[in-house]
This record gives structure tokens, C-alpha cells and sequence, in this order.
């Protein structure tokens, strides 16, 4: 907590094997919940150290904080929907696969108000979190630019698993499959001096508490 406000930080998330995701994913929706237990006015959701990785468990975490319904889809090079990110329930669905655990705490945290925080370091699937949080409402983006990776990737093994590519398959887009911009813009710019270990120090959390100071 910073003072009556609920902070966040999610980083890049490399995890890529069903037990690595399950395992992220509850750590982020306990985080969640213990956070949610001190009724904050508002919260903070620190996106400036996520590079991107999986984005599955990044939601999933998140869960508490979104409408039911169609979220995004994952759109190939000929603009085609591929695979549809959508929320059932309360659990995270893509592309009709099985929901990540299952989510014990039960809490709504759908009518919160949120800053999500971004920057040169936030890319690819951090990137299209932002996003995807910023449409749900009642959320602004604050900080700078990101790196304007927004897309979904996939690992390649070549030479008997002795070399690896990371490639780019998709783009991401809304709810209604408007693809998503490469680079993401905040809502207010504060050029970012990160001082993650003391957050009075930091104008980028300084600026995200004011505004939900202002929609309390």
C-alpha cells in the first residue's frame, strides 16, 4: 500500500509451462487479494518493468478487475482473428482453452478506479495489458511511451533444439478487432524518474495518486 492506495507491480513473465502459469497466476491474484482486503481508494498498477512474456497469467491474475465478456483477439498478418482473449465467468478464456486454476477469492474489484503506470521498459505483452486495462474503464495511463512492441510472439527451435527464434505471429486487437497500436501512448505524460524503492520520490506515482485522488 502507498498511503490509502493499493500498488501493483507486474513485471516481464516468462513463465511457459502449465505449472509455471498456474503458479504466477495465483501469486498476482493474492496480491490482489491481500491488497484488497485494506479497501483502498484506488489502485496503482506498475507496468514500467514489463518487457512483455505470457500475457495468460497477467490477466488471469487480474481477473477481479474485469467484465465478463469478449476482451481482445489475437489477429494474423492477413487481419484475420485467430484466437479470441475473453472473460467467462470471472476466469480468463483464450481460444476456448481451459481457465488458468481456479480463482478462490472471490472478490470484484470491476468498479475500481486504476493508474496503470508505463514506459520505455513496458513492451509486447505488457504493452497490450495496458491496453486491455485502460478499455475497461475507469483507468488512465501515466508516464511515458512504451517500447511499441504490441504483439504476440512465438518461440522457434532449430538445429536439434540448439538454437532458438522468438518471432513475431500476431498482432493484438480490442474488443471490437481494431488492432491495437504497436506503441502505447499515456493519458499523462510525466517524464519517469522510477524511483521504485520510495514512491514519494517518484512523479510518475505522484501524478497517478493525484488523479485518483480526483475520482474518489
Amino acid at each position: 500500500m502507498i498511503g490509502t492506495k493499493a500498488y501493483i507491480r507486474i513485471p516481464y513473465i516468462g513463465a511457459t509451462k502449465p505449472p509455471d502459469i498456474e503458479r504466477v497466476t495465483q501469486e498476482i491474484r493474492d496480491k490482489v487479494y491481500n491488497l484488497a482486503v485494506n479497501k483502498p481508494k484506488g489502485w496503482i498498477i506498475d507496468l514500467r518493468l514489463n518487457a512483455g512474456g505470457n500475457i495468460r497469467p497477467m490477466l488471469a491474475g487480474l481477473s477481479a478487475f474485469f467484465q465478463d465478456g469478449i476482451l481482445g483477439y489475437y489477429v494474423n498478418r492477413d487481419g484475420i482473428k485467430q484466437e479470441q482473449i475473453e472473460f467467462r465467468r470471472g476466469e480468463l478464456i483464450i481460444n476456448n482453452e481451459s481457465p488458468i486454476g481456479r480463482d478462490e477469492h472471490k472478490i470484484d474489484l470491476k468498479g475500481s478506479n486504476i493508474s496503470i503506470l508505463i514506459g520505455p521498459g513496458t513492451g509486447s505483452s505488457g504493452e497490450g495489458l495496458a491496453i486491455y486495462l485502460k478499455q475497461r474503464g475507469k483507468s488512465k495511463l501515466f508516464g511515458e511511451p512504451t517500447a511499441g512492441l504490441a504483439n504476440s510472439t512465438q518461440g522457434f527451435t532449430f538445429d536439434n533444439d540448439n538454437a532458438y527464434f522468438l518471432i513475431s505471429v500476431s498482432r493484438l486487437a480490442n474488443r471490437h478487432g481494431k488492432i491495437l497500436p504497436m506503441q502505447i501512448s499515456p493519458d499523462f505524460r510525466v517524464v519517469s524518474n522510477d524511483h521504485f524503492s520510495d514512491p514519494d520520490s517518484d512523479k510518475v506515482i505522484m501524478r497517478a495518486i493525484q488523479w485518483l485522488d480526483q475520482n474518489s
